[in-house]
């Protein structure tokens, strides 16, 4: 993380700190007040569309090792 990304995230702490500091234990978030707090917000709902087929998880390991040759080439090598 470079120095403003850094920033950035301190900056977005320092907010819910001032303006949720329920969820905050010893200057960390406790995720289970944060939970408690937010529960009726937070969606645990699993249901989501998906694109399976028998044969996907090879078909994709054998793309991987189609293009990995090519994208680990080494241009000092060639």
């Amino acid at each position: 993380m470079n120095g403003e990304s850094l920033n950035i995230l301190q900056e977005r702490i320092a907010k819910l700190k001032a303006d949720f500091p329920e969820i905050f234990t010893e200057g960390k978030i406790d995720i289970e007040k944060f939970k408690a707090t937010f529960s009726t917000d937070i969606n645990t709902n699993n249901e989501r569309y998906v694109m399976n087929w028998a044969g996907k998880v090879m078909l994709l390991k054998y793309c991987r090792s189609l293009l990995l040759p090519h994208l680990n080439r080494n241009p000092k090598n060639q």
